[in-house]
């Protein structure tokens, strides 16, 4: 049971963290469990690319206006 609870954690975190404010988890314990390691990987990889992309970016104002432009269009 703490598996499942700690895995739709992780699965809201996630989402949450990209700027969602509605997330709706999968029902299926065993589908959450086997697209959670992807669904991190993925995050990550994304989060890595638009680090690298506006880490020239000295204003940390202008990068935060970016990112959440960039979260409302792949997110929103």
């Amino acid at each position: 049971m703490m598996m499942i609870i700690e895995n739709e954690a992780e699965y809201l975190k996630i989402w949450l963290e990209s700027g969602l404010e509605e997330v709706k988890v999968p029902k299926d314990e065993s589908y959450l469990s086997k697209i959670l390691p992807e669904l991190k990987a993925l995050k990550e990889r994304i989060d890595q690319i638009i680090s690298d992309r506006i880490s020239s970016i000295t204003s940390q104002k202008l990068q935060n206006k970016i990112l959440q432009k960039l979260q409302g269009e792949l997110f929103g």
